[in-house]
């Protein structure tokens, strides 16, 4: 996934819950996988191989949405709703990720037309990363409106947009209600104030603007996951919270540590254990797998309504992971919790430490609440010459 994180299909004539009703119904604890679609015609090789993975995954009960990506990375794939469109006839839910780089406020909306006519209705609103590469050099990124614009535009559409075209001036028609279920990212995985507060600020504006779900980034600290869940909670954001779980290898983890991807980091501390792992004759893969295990108990201990798994998986290795994850005793996760903690240096808490020092209290920061005071703001003033 990107720098942040509006969701797939409404399923007719199926006996198969879908995203929206599984949320709205139900408790169940659900698992999302994400499928990265690929460059290349869907018939090329590379593509055929992620379609045959979507294809497994559809007849996979215990995955109950698929999640695909929208240029990944800022680098340009085929549309999610190519592959999508097989998973809907499959009577799969899908998510749709759609981000704002690459189109200005007409395109999304002209966008957001095509995947309602064509049965999605599940959407994951994210800001987009950067382009990378292309066409004879860097894509020009758009950003004409950011996620919370887009989650704004599909409200309007739900309710029947204003039509404002040529030859309906004065006219108080509206459009066709469209019937898009919104989601969105968010990252408590950041170090500074900044950042951090950012996030969380931002996410109780795309909820009040109509997310309807929120899917974490990519982080390898369970305290910063009980933070978050702690902080919607205290601040009456109602919204369901589903947690990333990416499969780690130590290629990526080296990846992440030194480049980085938009709101993903690892520590080098887990870099270390992640290269220390790949020299293990599996190349590290059972404690791979058995971190994700580990990871989807965590997040379903804290209170997450599911997990979001991604990582290039194949069918196989998710089945081992979720029949791991569920072989675990009832609190074993807040023993996973205090091992799966990498922290970085001076980062900022929004809440202190719990009693498991793997999780958050409900107790504001000290230091932070202290800086916001009137006397400490007074002190930071800066006195410019004149």
């Amino acid at each position: 996934m990107g720098s942040e994180l509006v969701l797939g299909a409404m399923l007719t004539g199926s006996n198969r819950q879908n995203l929206r009703s599984m949320l709205e119904d139900s408790n169940k604890f659900l698992t999302a996988v994400e499928i990265e679609t690929s460059r290349g015609l869907l018939m090329a090789e590379a593509s055929r191989k992620t379609a045959e993975l979507a294809k497994s995954l559809s007849e996979f009960d215990q995955v109950d949405f698929v999640s695909l990506t929208d240029n990944p990375g800022g680098n340009p794939h085929i549309r999610p709703e190519v592959l999508g469109q097989d998973l809907l006839f499959r009577e799969r839910d899908v998510v749709i990720n759609m981000s704002c780089k690459d189109y200005n406020r007409n395109g999304v909306e002209s966008r957001l037309w095509a995947l309602g006519s064509q049965g999605f209705s599940n959407v994951l609103a994210l800001s987009g990363d950067y382009s990378i590469g292309g066409f004879r050099g860097q894509g020009q990124p758009v950003f004409d409106i950011d996620s919370v614009g887009l989650i704004e535009l599909m409200r309007q559409m739900n309710d029947g947009l204003p039509n404002q075209m040529w030859g309906s001036v004065g006219r108080e028609d509206r459009l066709e209600k469209t019937n898009f279920f919104a989601g969105c990212a968010v990252s408590p995985f950041k170090k500074l104030e900044g950042e951090l507060m950012t996030q969380y600020f931002k996410l109780a504006l795309k909820v009040k603007t109509g997310a309807r779900l929120a899917i974490t980034q990519i982080g390898y600290d369970s305290r910063k996951a009980a933070e978050l869940f702690q902080y919607v909670q205290s601040n009456n954001i109602n919204v369901p919270l589903i947690g990333s779980v990416f499969i780690l290898t130590a290629p990526a983890g080296r990846f992440f540590n030194r480049w980085g991807v938009p709101g993903v980091w690892v520590s080098d501390e887990l870099r270390d254990i992640a290269n220390k792992q790949a020299k293990s004759k599996d190349r590290g893969r059972a404690f791979f797998s058995e971190l994700a295990a580990k990871q989807i108990a965590i997040l379903r201990g804290i209170g997450y309504r599911g997990a979001y798994i991604s990582g290039r998986p194949q069918l196989k290795r998710i089945q081992g992971i979720l029949e791991l994850a569920n072989s675990f005793g009832e609190n074993d996760w807040k023993d996973f919790a205090k091992d799966i903690n990498f922290a970085q240096n001076d980062e900022l808490y929004y809440y202190e430490q719990g009693e498991n020092p793997g999780l958050s209290s409900n107790v504001e920061n000290k230091t932070y609440r202290a800086s916001k005071s009137k006397s400490a703001r007074a002190k930071a003033r800066v006195t410019v010459p004149l």
